[in-house]
């Protein structure tokens, strides 16, 4: 977190080239790519391509792996390597765009669980729709017109994830760089409701990451209001289904992490991650074993 915020303050708000530099790392974890590649991106469109640039990693191993992941060609950089065969890990492209519209949500649930992935017609519809409505909703709050100034890069996203062959393990990764859960989530509800569902007494500060497990527990609970969490609760309901898997939110100073069979954590951090970065796991054995067949119906 530290690279990316000395990052976001050198080129975004200062205007000053910084040349990354990757030659001595050897890996980097999907996540942590996905929110490097996030400001490296929104720095690039806000403050032009030349402002940041990096160098190649000598590593070819975690060279292929930016490479199959799309890093390099999202950010408009030749790759010097061809995409190969990274068995066991096939991996999702980092996707991006200013809005989620319609038709991009189409080409979106079409690539994401490609061919390689061995779902039932009934499991895969439901997993992209989870999917794409968490996204749908997330972005919809996460840049504010009052931010418009402290968060530039309006309405944009990043997507990614990856699938373990041998595991069957299909991770799906998104994020935004927009105000964060907790400062949408004490906009949409008065205090007293946030505590109330927190069983807070009045006095105590609320955390981070309370904030946003009172934004899970208020999308489940809330009618008729679009809040983040309605649609973060779409993915938690499969993990249910499934009785497998993990979804875990960092957003602002916080974390929430939710686990199979119901259990949920929350931590809290000196430093704000700068927006919201979904991680969502679930084994795809698992769905097509557990799935109850309720809500079939539901489709649209």
């Amino acid at each position: 977190m530290k690279l990316i915020r000395t990052l976001r303050e050198l080129a975004l708000k200062e205007r000053r080239p910084v040349r990354l530099r990757f030659e001595n790392v050897k890996t980097i974890k999907a996540s942590a790519l996905l929110l490097l590649l996030a400001e490296i991106h929104r720095c690039r469109i806000v403050r032009g391509p030349h402002l940041v640039t990096g160098t190649y990693p000598k590593d070819e191993k975690l060279e292929r792996m930016l490479c199959a992941m799309g890093f390099f060609e999202i950010l408009k950089v030749k790759s010097r390597v061809a995409v190969k065969r990274t068995y066991p890990m096939n991996y999702i492209k980092f996707a991006s765009a200013a809005k989620l519209k319609e038709h991009q949500a189409r080409q979106l649930r079409a690539e994401l669980l490609g061919d390689r992935i061995e779902m039932s017609p009934i499991h895969r519809k439901k997993l992209q729709r989870a999917i794409t409505e968490a996204m749908l909703n997330a972005v919809q709050h996460a840049y504010p017109k009052s931010s418009a100034k402290s968060h530039p890069g309006r309405n944009r996203w990043w997507l990614s994830g990856t699938y373990n062959s041998r595991s069957k393990d299909l991770t799906i990764m998104f994020c935004d760089l927009g105000v964060g859960i907790p400062g949408t989530i004490t906009k949409l509800y008065v205090v007293e409701k946030i505590r109330a569902v927190l069983s807070l007494l009045p006095g105590i500060q609320i955390s981070h990451g309370q904030l946003i497990e009172a934004a899970m527990t208020l999308g489940r609970t809330s009618t008729g209001r679009q809040g983040r969490g309605r649609g973060l609760n779409d993915l938690r309901k499969f993990i249910d289904q499934a009785n497998a898997g993990e979804l875990k939110i960092f957003s602002g100073k916080g974390s929430y992490t939710y686990h199979a069979g119901g259990r949920e954590e929350t931590d809290d951090y000196q430093q704000s991650i700068g927006g919201t970065l979904i991680k969502w796991r679930v084994p795809i054995a698992s769905v097509v074993t557990n799935w109850s067949g309720e809500d079939d119906d539901d489709e649209n």
